[in-house]
């Protein structure tokens, strides 16, 4: 008889955020609901299909859905909180709680994040422990997408603070400027009016009092800082 592999996420989870999503959406909320409904909310037929099986059963390994009365499950209230965190902050503090729910995963992170061996040894470490070698590839990629994850959302509210930080100093320090007035001997602004939005806006300082601003989405994704960094530097590339 074929023995099974270890109990794991066969899906990351940021993926598995989206499918809680997904029947927060189509509930209006969090309440207890039936296994079939909420494989029926994620597309599939009911909940003893197979793909469906898989689904439930990865959001079950990160506390995304949880046992409820009468046999029914449930999205965890940690769900609402999550949406409506005021900060990423808070927000990586909740998922990290989901990303470790997994023993694997917190098996695999006993010696700490910075010190993670390379792929390789981390899935011979899962085979010795009875995954077999393609259970471990799907449950090694669930667990780097998922550490990934979370460091774009430390990313981004480092950056954010650090953001909030420079333009606070640089605001004390920026001189008012002349204003130019119209035909009618009206002030004219010269500024542009920016409402405010999900964006950060950096001020730089030029030569000769000039500024130029920088406008940021949030959150601001590690990938996003990498794309921009190699944008500037083909553009500095173009001028010389």
């Amino acid at each position: 008889m074929k023995k099974r592999s270890p109990r794991s996420p066969a899906m990351s989870l940021p993926v598995a955020i989206e499918k809680a999503e997904q029947i927060y959406t189509a509930e209006g909320g969090v309440h207890p609901i039936p296994n079939d409904v909420a494989a029926k909310h994620l597309g599939y037929s009911g909940a003893r299909n197979g793909a469906a099986a898989t689904v439930l059963a990865s959001m079950k390994y990160y506390g995304l859905l949880v046992k409820a009365n009468d046999g029914m499950v449930s999205l965890p209230k940690e769900f609402v909180e999550f949406k409506v965190a005021p900060s990423n902050a808070i927000k990586v503090d909740i998922i990290s709680g989901w990303f470790k729910s997994p023993a694997i995963f917190s098996e695999l992170l006993e010696g700490g994040v910075s010190s993670l061996p390379s792929d390789e040894t981390l899935k011979y470490t899962l085979v010795k422990k009875g995954f077999s070698p393609k259970s471990a590839d799907v449950c090694l990629q669930a667990f780097r997408e998922s550490l990934e994850y979370i460091k774009d959302f430390n990313v981004s509210d480092e950056f954010e603070e650090t953001i909030s930080e420079t333009v606070l100093d640089q605001s004390e320090c920026v001189e008012e400027e002349p204003q130019i007035k119209n035909s009618n001997n009206v002030a004219v602004n010269q500024n542009p009016v920016f409402e405010p939005s999900d964006h950060i806006r950096l001020p730089v300082n030029l030569k000769d009092n000039r500024m130029a601003y920088i406008e940021f989405p949030k959150p601001f994704l590690l990938a996003d800082k990498e794309r921009l960094i190699k944008y500037i530097e083909l553009q500095l590339a173009d001028d010389e």
